[in-house]
């Protein structure tokens, strides 16, 4: 795996912006007629795909997992949503038929100031792995679906960013890629996360129709 800079505790600050953005892009972007039934707005890299809280059963330890798409492409996207239909488009006005053929996701697994998103009613976690064990271990595969019909990813990479895996933290941070090729704009996906263990312990949602 390779290192890259110390991640900070002003995550939880970089936490709460994602989730205000979030809030921004489900309400802000609206920008034509009702009676048309359709909505156009505008991505921004990286998008926020969610954050969860959890505790761990044995150690009552709370920590949370945020995830976030970070390819580049998806800045700037206009995202028109009509019934039927849609479509996906650059800033310079090219229609998208697919999703990158690599897809970036971040995931940060950290313990700092957890009581943000896990003091009220977390997830409980029975895995009893040392916490800082669990977290080097996260384990992850992306949900592919296409209308009844999915199929299920795993990572063509797994790196770590941050302190060296030999030295315990608090925080762990990873970027996780996938071969998304040729997987069309209107298919949902949606990241899964489980513990070394193989508890499922979130999922969290990308969508652009």
């Amino acid at each position: 795996m390779s290192q890259g800079r110390v991640i900070s505790q002003t995550v939880s600050h970089k936490a709460l912006a994602m989730l205000l953005l979030v809030g921004l892009m489900a309400g802000a972007g609206v920008s034509t007629a009702q009676e048309l039934q359709q909505s156009v707005f505008y991505y921004r890299s990286p998008v926020p795909m969610g954050v969860e809280g959890f505790q761990q059963t044995a150690t009552k330890k709370l920590f949370y997992l945020m995830s976030s798409a970070e390819n580049p492409e998806f800045q700037g996207l206009k995202i028109t949503r009509k019934f039927p239909g849609g479509s996906v488009s650059t800033p310079e006005g090219r229609h998208l038929r697919t999703y990158p053929s690599v897809l970036t996701v971040r995931v940060t697994a950290s313990m700092i100031d957890a009581n943000l998103f896990a003091a009220s009613e977390p997830t409980l976690v029975a895995d009893d792995t040392d916490l800082n064990a669990m977290l080097l271990g996260l384990r992850y595969q992306l949900k592919v679906y296409q209308a009844l019909k999915h199929h299920i990813l795993k990572p063509v990479s797994v790196t770590q960013i941050g302190m060296p895996t030999d030295l315990p933290a608090d925080e762990r941070v990873f970027r996780v890629k996938f071969d998304t090729e040729d997987i069309p704009v209107d298919a949902r996906l949606v990241l899964e996360v489980f513990s070394p263990k193989g508890e499922k312990l979130a999922r969290f949602h990308l969508e652009l129709l």
